[in-house]
């Protein structure tokens, strides 16, 4: 089973970042995207830089980079059976949570909620969600 965990990050988050890549397990591929004007942030020695060329927005949420994600995802999908999308700012502690319902139970989709509404609207609002390749 092909893992890989993509957190898009900045200078500002880069230590935030550092910590959580850390934490991962070693058999991942670890992934940073980073934008463009960005593109000569030093990375630690087990993390492979994506560099993106699309708008952001601020919050990752700009139209631009929902379709560059999807580029990205797709990509993946073809190399790997789980992609986790992980904020810079977050750790995972038991990072099986993510990988092991979509293993044992055949899910395609695993999240974290962190905000009220999300327990009325089902969807991710960041920190950490993985997908299945059947999913993507």
């Amino acid at each position: 089973m092909k893992i890989a965990c993509i957190t898009f990050t900045y200078p500002k988050d880069s230590i935030k970042a550092f910590i959580g890549s850390k934490l991962l397990p070693k058999d991942w591929d670890i992934y940073w995207a980073i934008d463009e004007k960005d593109k000569d942030m030093p990375v630690p020695s087990n993390v492979s830089k994506i560099i993106t060329k699309f708008d952001r927005g601020e919050h990752l949420n700009s139209k631009q980079m929902i379709y560059g994600f999807v580029e990205i995802l797709k990509s993946f999908s073809e190399h790997y059976d789980i992609i986790i999308k992980l904020d810079s700012d977050t750790a995972l502690y038991k990072p099986e949570c993510f990988i092991n319902p979509i293993i044992d139970s055949n899910s395609d989709f695993v999240y974290i909620r962190r905000t009220p509404n999300e327990y009325v609207t089902p969807i991710s609002n960041g920190i950490c969600y993985s997908l299945s390749k059947r999913c993507i």
